[in-house]
């Protein structure tokens, strides 16, 4: 199982962040939005790429971040 960080772009209230949700919940159940810092985290064996394109695919662009 992997857990990434992805920040999400264009995520401004709670209608987006369940826009978010929404089209993540395909992949995973697995699925934390924090609207504050505009991070989503995911747990889930696919890899970050399927979930970039499902943010993209619903209008809110996302990067994974790398922890340091």
């Amino acid at each position: 199982m992997n857990t990434y960080d992805i920040q999400v772009q264009g995520m401004n209230c709670d209608h987006c962040a369940s826009k978010v949700k929404a089209a993540l919940n395909p992949l995973t159940d697995k699925v934390v939005v924090d609207l504050e810092t505009k991070l989503v985290k995911v747990e889930s064996d696919r890899s970050v790429a399927e979930f970039l394109t499902a943010l993209d695919k619903a209008g809110y662009p996302g990067v994974q971040q790398v922890a340091p």
